[in-house]
């Protein structure tokens, strides 16, 4: 409630290692691959780079509404976000040392139908797949291929898909 990220450190008995304020609720929390990155998407619109050695913030990248889900790719390069104003976007994480008031990184963004819940890349990094809807409404899971932008797969739910994965 008070709008903070924190991380602990399991290791150490349970001890707070950072503390992450922010204007707005938080809706996701993502670490990256290599452990160094924090990502939170809030109600403000923004997704926030942190870095977990300092605590800063490193970048921020801006939707037009709440952001439901953030998520790394395998291999940290490239960022996503799902938004409630239908959209999913993929950023390229690039200098990631290098603090823009706004980021503009946007690599790809997929205007979809419903409120984008849940997004995650594959193993390699080459597709996302994107869980939509709202509940009592029904919901779909797409997968679309990254260097295209196009849609792979379509599987349609009675009800919102709230979180996707790929094995």
């Amino acid at each position: 409630a008070d709008k903070t990220a924190r991380v602990f450190s399991l290791n150490e008995g349970g001890r707070e290692l950072q503390r992450m304020k922010h204007e707005d609720w938080i809706r996701s929390v993502s670490f990256s691959n290599g452990g160094d990155l924090l990502c939170t998407g809030c109600d403000d619109a923004y997704a926030r780079i942190f870095s977990l050695i300092t605590g800063e913030e490193v970048k921020k990248f801006q939707s037009s509404s709440w952001i439901y889900s953030t998520s790394f790719s395998s291999n940290d390069a490239l960022f996503c976000t799902g938004s409630r104003d239908s959209t999913a976007r993929v950023y390229r994480l690039e200098n990631q040392e290098e603090t823009d008031e706004e980021a503009s990184d946007e690599v790809m963004k997929l205007k979809l139908q419903d409120p984008v819940l849940a997004a995650r890349f594959n193993p390699d990094s080459s597709q996302l797949c994107t869980g939509l809807g709202a509940p009592r409404f029904g919901g779909v899971a797409s997968i679309h291929d990254l260097e295209s932008g196009e849609q792979i797969h379509c599987f349609e739910r009675d009800d919102a898909m709230t979180s996707v994965s790929f094995s």
